[in-house]
């Protein structure tokens, strides 16, 4: 998961601290959609509603590929890049739904996908 948009908008350093990242990331609204409806989550918390979405997954997480390593770029790279992504998935074993992080004041927002079941070294590889 990258946080699009927050060099422009929260005044991150280009080559911002993994902790003021880490701040940035906490404090940004994730959303997930499931039965048309898009819910809420937090991270770090344990989530009923993705749980109940999934029950035999044990692990969930959100992937973007927009501005990798929070770094910004094109538009057109980004969807090209969330559309590799999303092929990706769809052509996988692993179950997965449409999510977003934003702003809490909405000044940025990034798709990405929920996914259930993907090893945490995969996450951490994509």
């Amino acid at each position: 998961m990258h946080a699009s948009g927050l060099n422009r908008h929260i005044m991150i350093e280009p080559r911002a601290t993994t902790a003021t990242l880490l701040r940035a990331y906490l404090d940004a609204d994730y959303r997930w959609e499931c039965d048309g409806r898009w819910r809420h989550m937090r991270i770090g918390t344990v989530d009923p509603a993705v749980e109940a979405a999934f029950p035999d997954a044990t692990r969930f997480g959100l992937l973007s590929a927009w501005n990798p390593q929070s770094v910004e770029r094109a538009t057109t790279e980004n969807r090209a890049a969330d559309g590799a992504l999303h092929f990706w998935l769809a052509h996988g074993d692993l179950s997965y739904r449409p999510a977003f992080s934003s702003a809490r004041d909405r000044s940025w927002r990034e798709p990405s996908w929920l996914v259930a079941g993907l090893p945490v070294q995969a996450f951490d590889d994509l």
